[in-house]
């Protein structure tokens, strides 16, 4: 008796440590973010991935937000490197600290989101923003141009407004100057940056002067600083272009439609890879229109705003650069 009585406490203790020995055994998967969530666009795109990874794979997920302070930029990044199997770093801001943890780090995965960094174990992931952004600008441009529409002046000019100028972002005007432009060369593109991605109030400036310069559609670069050129099409009356993720919902009639660019479908699939065992260190992962890696939203709400003929005309136009008829220009060039 006294023999079972041992046993049975020994099976009760380790019936007792499976769901620790479970939770430690789970891949744990770090998200740090320049900003902060709640820009319902590039960060939050982010953080679907995670909690989507969460739900279908299981893994133990955290975000840690830099809070757009260069002082959190190094904690965050020791702290997710000291205690997390896989590190998705999002946002640019944060490169150069990448650089100078990841190879104190050489047993933790890297993933950069939205750009390339070449360092050691850190695997890259790109997006082919301008093509997505030239079907923006194409939308953009067959709207201005439809006669009678809705908020629509006779004036042939766009508008682009974006949280800073640098490279991704250049690359976002670059195809979406050429969409405009593929529609009528004749339409004038304004330009505007906030500099920075969590100041509406000055991207709301910047959009109202670009309508009273004869902007009625404006597509925003900005980040959480794009809720600015939301409110301000509400405010103003014209209509806006969301960005990375389907903002349509956040102001149904006057946002024509969402450039998007799918951050957490990227996020996922990395994690999956890892879990997979397929996971690459050091390569570059390509998401374009091809892939559906970027696109346009069409969401309910830009199904209802949009007419027929300009969705079939974007349909086309979507075949035409994955099938290679159009050539979209890139800032980056080949890479």
């Amino acid at each position: 008796m006294k023999r079972f009585m041992v046993f049975l406490s020994i099976v009760v203790l380790l019936i007792g440590l499976v769901p620790t020995v479970l939770a430690a055994s789970r891949l744990r998967v770090a998200v740090v973010i320049a900003g902060e969530l709640g820009d319902k666009s590039f960060y939050d795109s982010s953080y679907q991935g995670l909690t989507r990874a969460e739900q279908q794979l299981g893994i133990y997920g955290k975000v840690l937000p830099c809070k757009t302070d260069p002082a959190n930029y190094m904690p965050q990044m020791i702290a997710a490197s000291s205690n997390f199997d896989l590190v998705i770093v999002v946002g640019y801001e944060l490169i150069d600290t990448l650089k100078q943890v990841a190879p104190q780090f050489p047993n933790v995965d890297y993933v950069y989101v939205d750009d390339v960094v070449k360092v050691g174990q850190v695997t890259s992931i790109v997006f082919k923003q301008n093509e997505s952004s030239f079907m923006g600008g194409a939308l953009a441009a067959m709207i201005t141009e439809r006669k009678g529409f809705p908020m629509v002046n006779a004036q042939k000019v766009v508008g682009f407004v974006a949280g800073e100028d640098y490279s991704v972002i250049r690359d976002f005007l670059i195809g979406f100057k050429q969409g405009v432009h593929y529609i009528d060369p004749n339409i004038k593109v304004l330009t505007g940056y906030v500099g920075g991605w969590d100041d509406p109030a000055t991207a709301k400036e910047i959009a109202l002067d670009q309508f009273h310069r004869g902007a009625d559609v404006i597509f925003q670069v900005a980040g959480g600083s794009g809720l600015g050129v939301i409110d301000a099409a509400k405010q103003a009356g014209f209509w806006a272009i969301g960005v990375d993720s389907p903002q349509g919902y956040l102001a149904p009639h006057h946002i024509i439609g969402s450039v998007v660019k799918n951050v957490g479908n990227a996020v996922f699939d990395m994690i999956k890879a890892k879990i997979d065992g397929t996971y690459k260190r050091g390569v570059i992962y390509t998401y374009g229109i091809a892939n559906n890696g970027v696109g346009l939203s069409y969401s309910k709400e830009m199904l209802h705003n949009v007419p027929a003929d300009i969705i079939q005309k974007l349909i086309q136009l979507r075949t035409d650069i994955i099938t290679g008829k159009i050539k979209v220009k890139s800032y980056f060039g080949k890479r």
